[in-house]
């Protein structure tokens, strides 16, 4: 099914719908509604012709208002406000030399002095960095990770060209507000106090291509949703508490380069739609049994995963995996980058067929 009607034979996307949420037949095509927002909707509330379309969600107003405040003024602020004088380095801060030598600032063009980036990892920064400094014209950079700060995202709006955010292990809880930094691509929150459901703003960041969240305590499912973040090469959600089976819709993440989701517990079946990421190299679904959670990892029988060309490490180890290993498994995969393949601890029989070694994918076990 897939082969014939493509990402529509497992979720129908967004604007579309029929009675069964995806392309089974051609009698059973993904029919337009634009009261559909998500993927998969087996409902169109207004399914006459022609279907309206729905007003844009109006934005809340921005609360933080546009700052007087020159570059260094900023800069020295966050340096004020976030125990500056005690930072593990703090060269040139609230110096007289250009903004463009202090320690973690980096510059798009040194003789503007205009912060590019603001790179202070691990570095004893405490407290709340300032709202303005978001109003850094050509911030494309923040990375403050592993360091005891509280963060908010009131005014990240003004975060035109902020592409890069790493707030990794500083003990956030929430992302409120962060729909607003639409510009952002890599965002990396692992290490942190998140808890409950997924953080549902983060499916309005659709420009994302890299999310990070491990090792915090995310619970529930993880949401179909995902299929609205197209451009994302890495998904890493590791070591939380999420259950349930993967969302269809992860078929639809085509540009995929990276997936790991070991150390949940996550059950039923591995969706056929993992097979048509065909630029995934690093797949980890490990680690998904647990006794004493009632977890029984992934069951089923191994998938082909034969279209997967660029596969270069795979564990579905520490599952309910049952079968046999088919004799086309991987068969896509080059042995130039292919690296190991592991499937133990689970309920696999027989052996490793030879035509696998034959190919020159010798190292599964």
């Amino acid at each position: 099914v897939v082969a014939d009607y493509g990402c529509n034979a497992l979720l129908c996307p967004p604007n579309t719908y029929n009675e069964e949420g995806r392309e089974m037949t051609a009698e059973t095509s993904c029919r337009p509604c634009a009261s559909a927002k998500f993927y998969g909707t087996t409902k169109c509330e207004a399914n006459e012709a022609p279907t309206p379309v729905p007003a844009p969600e109006e934005k809340p107003q921005e609360t933080v208002p546009p700052t007087d405040l020159t570059e260094r003024e900023i800069l020295t602020k966050f340096f004020e406000n976030c125990g500056g004088p005690r930072w593990t380095r703090a060269d040139n801060w609230n110096g007289p030399t250009s903004i463009c030598t202090w320690f973690g600032v980096k510059c798009s063009d040194p003789n503007e002095e205009s912060v590019e980036a603001i790179l202070l990892s691990t570095n004893n920064v405490i407290g709340t960095p300032p709202a303005e400094l978001f109003q850094l014209p050509k911030l494309e950079t923040l990375v403050l990770d592993n360091n005891k700060i509280l963060f908010d995202f009131k005014g990240v709006s003004y975060a035109k060209v902020l592409s890069t955010l790493d707030l990794s292990q500083t003990g956030l809880f929430a992302v409120d507000g962060i729909r607003q930094a639409r510009a952002l691509k890599e965002l990396h929150l692992a290490s942190n106090a998140f808890v409950g459901t997924f953080p549902s703003e983060l499916f309005d960041l659709n420009s994302l291509e890299e999310l990070s969240l491990d090792f915090n305590d995310l619970t529930g499912l993880l949401p179909a949703e995902i299929g609205m973040l197209p451009n994302l090469k890495l998904l890493s959600v590791a070591s939380n508490s999420l259950k349930g089976m993967l969302p269809l819709s992860l078929g639809a993440l085509t540009s995929l380069i990276t997936l790991r989701l070991q150390d949940n517990f996550l059950t039923g079946t591995l969706p056929d739609g993992l097979g048509l990421l065909k630029d995934l190299a690093f797949l980890d679904l490990s680690n998904q049994a647990n006794e004493a959670e009632g977890a029984s990892g992934f069951t089923g029988p191994l998938p082909t995963l034969e279209k997967l060309e660029k596969i270069r490490r795979l564990d579905l180890s520490k599952n309910s995996l049952t079968g046999t290993v088919p004799a086309n498994f991987l068969a896509g995969a080059s042995k130039n980058f292919f690296e190991y393949a592991d499937l133990s601890s689970n309920h696999i029989s027989g052996a490793i067929p030879a035509e696998l070694a034959q190919a020159g994918l010798q190292n599964i076990k």
